[in-house]
């Protein structure tokens, strides 16, 4: 009878020393898992506060549409479409206004939710057409956006070759390794513009398919300035 009431009580023993143990270990593992949770939001939040947009391709670290919404406020964004080569190749995008700033963020043709590149113009137009305003965003390579021709050649430290206005590649900066200059190492790419109202005197010499070069005389004095940036993320390949 003794042996009966004794393996009785260690058997209660035994299961009251397993229900502390399994309360212990469930306290342990809700306070683990509620750490981590913690510690992953303060991370987050971290991130976020990390962010700056100081240059013109910081805004590349929201590289998912889904990041640039939660970042800035619906009312900064307005999706749109754009298009590029001379108007058949259409991308739908996004167009942040930061501030006194606009930049495009155009996503790719296959989920419309993956970053594809970055754009941003000097010029800027009311929305309905009937003028402009100009903004200036500095680039990471050291020039800004909406710099004059002559501020765009002393950063280049070498003659710009352009192509001419007034057609579908007006501006387009020819980047090559002859012609030299700081912009070989720039990963944005800039386009010039011009300003057509000005009528300081005739500037249609300066119109059509051609290429134009800062040394030629009086381009220094032409309305000319930085007109756009464009910055494509790198690819996988690139990257690795």
């Amino acid at each position: 009878m003794k042996q009966v009431l004794l393996s009785a009580s260690m058997l209660a023993l035994l299961v009251s020393c397993g229900e502390d143990a399994a309360s212990d270990s469930n306290v342990d593992t809700t306070a683990d898992s509620t750490a981590v949770t913690q510690d992953s939001l303060v991370d987050s939040v971290a991130v976020e506060e990390s962010l700056s947009f100081e240059y013109f391709e910081d805004y590349a670290a929201l590289n998912t549409k889904t990041k640039l919404y939660e970042h800035f406020d619906a009312s900064q964004l307005k999706d749109d479409t754009t298009w590029y080569a001379e108007g058949t190749v259409m991308r739908l995008s996004t167009t942040l206004k930061d501030g006194d700033r606009e930049v495009k963020f155009v996503w790719a043709e296959k989920d419309n939710e993956t970053l594809e590149n970055l754009d941003a113009y000097a010029q800027l137009w009311t929305e309905d057409w009937s003028s402009t305003t100009r903004q200036s965003i500095p680039s990471q390579c050291g020039i800004s956006l909406g710099a004059s021709l002559k501020e765009f050649v002393e950063w280049n430290g070498a003659a710009i070759h352009f192509s001419g206005f007034g057609w579908d590649y007006a501006g387009g900066v020819f980047e090559l390794p002859e012609y030299g200059g700081k912009i070989l190492d720039c990963e944005t790419g800039i386009r010039l513009d011009m300003d057509y109202n000005d009528d300081s005197q005739d500037w249609t010499h300066l119109y059509g398919d051609m290429e134009l070069n800062s040394d030629m005389d009086g381009m220094l004095e032409a309305p000319i300035f930085v007109g756009s940036f464009t910055y494509y993320l790198p690819s996988e390949e690139t990257a690795e």
